[in-house]
């Protein structure tokens, strides 16, 4: 019997005219034998409101039909009304609900318990794997109440259900990308009769493994070409869920090879694995699972809004397939690197995008949890730590970016733990180890992958400080310290976040190299960018204050990063977006370096600016460093408070707000995307 029976079935069984007429446990309760096979009470002959009452009410609130058309008074008694029956005319309602009253709330809750655990039945039956949906129905045969029990206790009617409903909406508003031509025509679907070009097929699928299997796992290599040779050698039927996963496995991988697979070509994959998905979910959980992740990284990759619902839902359907325990323990460890990799791109794309994430502690630490293989790996290793610094990145979004003010304790505890974590690497993760050219111990595609692992590392480093220094450049342009660090210990963390900004272009600049291969990678893109707007604020504030050495260096700097952006512009638009904001900054700052004297008519503002305070008052009594005691320049001062906007808003939030404005269910959070 195929799962589609079953649910004709049930629902045969779900509107039977005896289950309407039930009425509920006063304690709102229901077992199974009510939920499904209530027994008829009352005669089928007397109506649904009837059921509910056998005394006929005496009076309603409305007019009768007669007293409604001649509009004269009507004392609306049952069942013919004081007028007609003087009149001796015909008398009738409308609309007469006979009972003596309403349900009462209990009772009304009970039903909508009831209506949930059924649509919650049904659901199951329907993306259930075949042996699943069978037992089910056995239970549901034998009068067996567990299932129900656990849909009252659990409190999610239908998870997998609402949340790909919801992923579907936003897939609707995401119908083209943004950098697409906006005459271009709609991208082709593959269908079982129609397979994809395995030419185009198989490159995808290299691409994916060459360039960032070792970050984000997906398919087991061997796994995914067996699908792929039976799809094109075998005679049997193609089912449209290998079709679908097969399509989502190389529309990921195409995208790191745009030079070789055309860009109709990588949508009509995208496009055909999100048509096929559902039925991915409906042969497997977790097959579904791992859909959903796979569509969710390309759309990191186009920009799309709906990345944030597809990881939503592949991560509730993770919870339930965790809940009844859906995965063999063959191939456990398999499932649990998808679930890994799935926890991962929530945490990066909260922290990139500033959204608070949706996982609870104990998901946060059993992603974190180490994965026995049978063979251990190195992409295995590799994407642990991938997955250790994205959770490190949403911790730190969670703890610096909400409405109170910076502070130095968070801003140190999780310097602390960022420490740790460079310091737990094994010797070959080393950064030193990895830059080491003279080393022969990783693979190109194993280096690069570790090199990425830590630019996010310092990408975190500068997510958790910059805030710090936009507080700390508004204290020291007011001369009024108001933070509880002191500024010796400010001076400290702002050396640590531009020497980690520096270091971020470093290993940029090394993974030049790679050409086209990264121009759509949202990590590199965003870290450039970060890096660049520390690197932009440190060349302002010294400027400001006068301080010329080093400044060319770091202006050199950010143009690094400015090439980084510009050359990814050319196939995506945020980093377009990201270049029209920074290049201007750079080339004003250029200029200002540049300018031969810096004296200028200067006004009553501009003097308060440079020294508001009495030169004895209790602020300067104190000792500062040396970028305190100098005078402020105030023909840096625009140019200044621009980086100040730049470094102060990571995620392109109007008017700088922080992640405690929009709350975590909203698929709309603006952001660089959007």
């Amino acid at each position: 019997m195929s799962t589609r029976a079953l649910c004709c079935l049930l629902c045969r069984s779900m509107v039977s005219p005896t289950h309407a007429a039930t009425s509920p446990h006063v304690d709102g309760t229901l077992s199974m034998h009510d939920a499904l096979n209530s027994s008829p009470s009352h005669d089928h002959s007397h109506s649904q409101t009837d059921s509910l009452s056998a005394d006929p009410r005496k009076y309603v609130s409305h007019a009768c039909e007669a007293c409604r058309s001649r509009r004269s008074k009507c004392d609306g008694k049952l069942p013919v009304c004081s007028t007609c029956q003087k009149r001796r005319t015909a008398c009738t309602y409308s609309a007469v609900d006979r009972r003596r009253g309403k349900l009462k709330k209990h009772e009304t809750d009970a039903l909508v318990q009831q209506v949930e655990t059924l649509q919650g039945i049904l659901s199951a039956l329907q993306i259930s794997p075949e042996e699943d949906a069978l037992e089910l129905l056995k239970k549901i045969r034998r009068h067996e109440s567990s299932l129900v029990d656990f849909w009252s206790a659990s409190g999610r009617p239908s998870p997998v259900s609402e949340t790909l409903a919801d992923y579907r909406r936003s897939q609707e508003r995401d119908t083209k990308p943004v950098d697409q031509h906006p005459h271009a025509s709609t991208p082709q679907i593959y269908t079982p009769d129609n397979l994809p070009p395995l030419e185009m097929v198989r490159l995808g699928i290299a691409a994916y493994y060459n360039c960032c299997f070792t970050l984000f796992y997906l398919f087991q290599e061997q796994h995914i070409y067996e699908l792929v040779r039976h799809m094109y050698q075998s005679e049997e039927p193609v089912d449209t869920a290998t079709l679908c996963e097969v399509c989502a496995l190389a529309a990921v991988g195409s995208q790191y090879d745009a030079d070789h697979v055309p860009q109709p070509v990588m949508e009509a994959f995208y496009r055909t694995a999100s048509v096929y998905m559902h039925d991915c979910v409906e042969a497997h959980y977790l097959r579904g699972m791992r859909m959903l992740l796979c569509l969710s990284i390309y759309s990191f990759m186009t920009k799309r809004s709906s990345a944030r619902l597809s990881i939503a839902s592949g991560i509730q359907i993770a919870r339930w397939a965790r809940l009844h325990r859906q995965v063999t323990s063959h191939d456990l460890h398999l499932w649990r690197r998808v679930y890994r990799t799935l926890v991962f791109m929530e945490c990066w794309l909260a922290s990139s995008l500033g959204y608070q994430f949706d996982l609870t502690e104990e998901e946060l630490n059993f992603a974190q949890l180490e994965i026995a293989e049978p063979v251990p790996s190195l992409e295995n290793a590799i994407q642990a730590q991938m997955s250790a610094v994205g959770i490190l990145m949403a911790n730190i979004l969670r703890d610096v970016y909400r409405s109170s003010s910076a502070v130095f304790s968070i801003v140190k505890k999780h310097a602390r733990i960022l420490d740790d974590w460079r310091r737990s690497l094994p010797g070959y993760m080393q950064l030193s180890a990895i830059l080491d050219s003279s080393s022969e111990n990783l693979e190109e595609k194993h280096r690069r992958s570790l090199v990425l692992v830590h630019i996010m590392g310092y990408g975190a480093q500068i997510l958790l400080q910059r805030r710090l220094l936009v507080a700390m450049a508004e204290c020291k342009m007011n001369k009024r310290w108001t933070l509880d660090g002191s500024r010796e210990e400010g001076a400290a963390v702002h050396q640590e976040c531009v020497t980690a900004a520096v270091t971020c272009v470093q290993l940029l600049e090394f993974l030049s190299y790679t050409g086209n291969m990264l121009r759509r990678c949202w990590l590199c893109i965003g870290h450039a960018f970060s890096a660049c707007s520390v690197l932009l604020f440190e060349a302002a504030q010294s400027l400001l204050h006068g301080l010329w050495t080093g400044v060319e260096d770091t202006l050199a700097h950010s143009q690094k990063c400015i090439h980084v952006l510009q050359d990814c512009s050319v196939a995506d638009h945020v980093a377009k977006t990201m270049v029209d904001i920074v290049h201007p900054l750079h080339e004003e700052l250029v200029t200002l370096s540049k300018t031969d004297s810096w004296q200028t008519r200067r006004s009553g503002i501009y003097d308060l600016l440079q020294n508001p305070h009495p030169e004895h008052s209790p602020d300067h009594a104190t000792d500062h460093s040396t970028i305190d005691s100098q005078p402020v320049h105030p023909v840096a001062i625009p140019a200044m408070q621009k980086a100040i906007d730049v470094l102060g808003n990571p995620f392109a939030h109007p008017r700088r707000l922080n992640i405690d404005s929009f709350s975590p269910a909203d698929p709309d959070v603006p952001s660089w995307w959007n």
